[in-house]
């Protein structure tokens, strides 16, 4: 952002990066889902939220 932008002047807004979010609850929900998907590829089975298009493990 640039700081010259008006926005940031302005006492009713408050600029913070994107980590903002990255609280303690939602690393754990993350991990936590990231693993989920680890055990569910493991039995074979198609992990859940994908993004890239794939939506079947690959086999080796």
């Amino acid at each position: 952002m640039n700081p010259n932008n008006p926005l940031l002047k302005l006492e009713q807004v408050i600029a913070s990066p994107h980590i903002g979010a990255g609280t303690r609850d939602t690393l754990n929900r993350v991990l936590h889902l990231a693993f989920q998907n680890i055990l569910r590829v493991e039995q074979g089975d198609a992990p859940d939220f994908v993004v890239n298009g794939i939506h079947q493990p690959r086999r080796s």
